[in-house]
């Protein structure tokens, strides 16, 4: 009869914990390196992320359905999940020092996603359902794999089964209850070399694949220091060159403004002067009387003989303001132009490095692709 399902939550835990661990607390877990959870009616795997430095842990005989929460177990080393209701393979990852999984009796029909267990020495699988015996190759990854548990599967009722396990898993020395011994190792290698052959051709393409991947992952890392540090140095240009153009643009406008005011001044000093003469004609002529036309004539008379060199002069302040308001332009516009010659310069020393390096349209699109994605 199945125990009644039980909710693995902190006080659980404490119960279990203080079986071995007297006075402890939910706060010192991470001092627990064993865990003994078998035959519990847990259903689900919960509050183990702060367990950091546990080494064993047994959830045999639950009722689980999902492999999670376990994160947090980076120094596990054994972790036995049998008799359980485990359909998939799944929540693995963190599990790197993983040495020792027991997974038997449970509903899985694929082994997959164990691709981080590089320290997997023993793994049993036993009374699952694992059909396909080209499922057994995933295992060929793992380099310290020394004993393997298929029995009470489909693939287990193959007729080469012992011979195909002894073939394509060149590192496992047992098998069940059976033992691999040299002659059998070789005998079965011998029995699917062309088989094997065909593997370790896929093995050598891949991993020269995999090294050409590295290399060409290699080369645009540097490559993208490389124009990194180019556009950098574009950037840092042109940001000078900009500072350099507001500060020659600020210079201009603020002489054009002098320039202005200074000559604006200098026509306001001659209408003020001839204003000056023009009034004191004026009173000259309001004192005489009104019959003395001879006199007010020649009062008024030199005054007319003036306006014209007044509109010289005035005409002359002004085009000596447009010449120099021109000539504020004009070198402003040479600044402004050898600014723009001196960024293209060094646009233009850029851009043969990046011919140099990036011989391809296709290559050069790709790393700015890797650069900016």
């Amino acid at each position: 009869m199945d125990s009644a399902p039980v909710l693995m939550d902190e006080k659980f835990l404490l119960q279990v914990l203080r079986q071995n661990y007297t006075d402890i607390s939910f706060q010192d877990v991470d001092d627990v390196d064993e865990l003994d959870l078998d035959f519990k009616g847990i259903v689900k795997i919960e509050l183990l992320t702060n367990f950091t430095n546990l080494v064993t842990l047994n959830l045999n005989g639950n009722r689980i359905q999902k492999i999670q929460g376990l994160d947090g177990l980076v120094n596990l080393k054994w972790l036995h999940l049998s008799f359980n209701r485990i359909k998939k393979m799944e929540g693995l990852e963190s599990l790197r020092k993983l040495e020792v999984l027991d997974l038997s009796n449970n509903r899985i029909s694929a082994i997959e996603n164990m691709d981080t267990l590089e320290n997997l020495t023993h793994f049993a699988i036993r009374n699952n359902l694992i059909s396909e015996m080209s499922n057994v190759m995933y295992l060929r990854r793992f380099k310290e794999l020394y004993q393997v548990y298929f029995s009470g599967n489909p693939i287990s009722e193959e007729g080469e089964y012992e011979m195909f396990i002894a073939a394509f898993l060149p590192t496992v020395r047992g098998l069940d209850k059976i033992r691999f011994d040299k002659e059998t190792k070789e005998k079965a290698r011998a029995n699917y070399k062309s088989a094997l052959d065909m593997l370790d051709e896929e093995v050598v393409q891949k991993q020269q694949d995999a090294e050409a991947q590295m290399r060409k992952e290699a080369e645009l890392k540097l490559h993208k220091g490389q124009m990194m540090k180019l556009f950098k140095s574009l950037f840092d240009s042109g940001l000078a060159e900009h500072k350099r153009r507001e500060a020659e643009l600020n210079d201009y406008f603020s002489g054009q403004a002098d320039t202005t005011k200074y000559y604006r001044e200098k026509a306001t000093e001659v209408m003020d002067k001839y204003d000056e003469q023009h009034d004191e004609v004026i009173l000259k002529v309001m004192k005489l009387h009104v019959s003395d036309k001879d006199l007010i004539h020649a009062e008024i008379e030199p005054r007319f003989g003036e306006i014209q060199p007044l509109v010289d002069q005035l005409m002359m302040i002004n085009s000596e303001l447009t010449d120099n308001l021109n000539e504020n332009l004009s070198t402003l516009d040479s600044c402004i132009s050898e600014m723009v010659d001196d960024f293209c310069k060094t646009a233009k020393e850029i851009y043969p490095f990046f011919l140099s390096q990036h011989r391809s349209n296709s290559l050069f699109l790709g790393l700015l692709l890797y650069i900016f994605k």
